[in-house]
């Protein structure tokens, strides 16, 4: 047989195995570069306001605004708008929370309308402190003026997510922003950069300290951290 046919004979088998060769490497390190699930996930990515009165944003919709808002508002003063929210927890087992937001102009006493939701900061057990203070539910976080929205909300630190343990539960906080008061939305940026100011308090030591407490911690820490470098999904 000629040397050029043999030639034409064997080539499409050469580029065909590194073509496969090719493909099978791609494959590997698209496996090896997948992120991991994060343990924390936004309860709500937009929140809407609603047209008037004020309407309970949780899924479920068990539980329904509270009666009585008068007297019970606290204000976040800002530059374009004020937000106002009343708080109203912790308590019971889990730690639970019923706030009420609204956002009003200068001149306004109290919201006309606005959302309520549950939350529970049951994780606050192994946290124990955030920066000297309680947990902020209104802050500047970054710098404009006008306050954010800052919502509460466990984590699963046990690996078993259908035999939840109480210990192992981890505090996140949401930072929502609005604009024009019509609806919240989920701030990712903002709420990393909350992330690790959390981890930074898991990382301090409690008075009287267990070692199994400390690995919880340093878990919660370590959990936060993750997300706040986008390490994980």
């Amino acid at each position: 047989m000629p040397k050029s046919v043999l030639f034409i004979l064997v080539l499409p088998f050469f580029f065909g195995a590194c073509i496969k060769n090719q493909v099978s490497s791609k494959s590997i390190t698209a496996t090896e570069t997948l992120k991991e699930k994060c343990r924390m996930n936004p309860p709500w990515v937009t929140i809407q306001m609603p047209e008037s009165g004020f309407a309970s944003i949780d899924p479920i919709g068990e539980s329904e605004c509270m009666d009585s808002l008068a007297g019970k508002w606290k204000r976040y003063a800002g530059k374009s708008y004020d937000l106002m929210l009343v708080l109203d927890g912790p308590g019971g087992s889990g730690r639970y929370w019923n706030n009420a937001v609204g956002v009003v102009k200068k001149e306004d006493l109290a919201p006309a309308r606005g959302i309520c939701f549950e939350a529970s900061t049951i994780g606050w057990r192994n946290l124990q402190g955030f920066e000297k203070g309680g947990l902020p539910w209104a802050e500047d976080l970054n710098g404009d003026g006008d306050p954010e929205l800052i919502i509460w909300d466990g984590f699963p630190l046990n690996d078993d997510e259908d035999t939840p343990d109480t210990p192992y539960v981890g505090l996140m906080a949401w930072v929502y922003r609005t604009g024009d008061g019509e609806k919240f939305d989920l701030d990712w940026e903002m709420s990393r950069k909350f992330a690790a100011r959390i981890a930074v308090e898991y990382h301090k030591s409690l008075l009287g300290m267990d070692t199994s407490m400390k690995m919880i911690r340093e878990k919660a820490a370590f959990a936060l951290e993750t997300f706040a470098k986008e390490g994980c999904i």
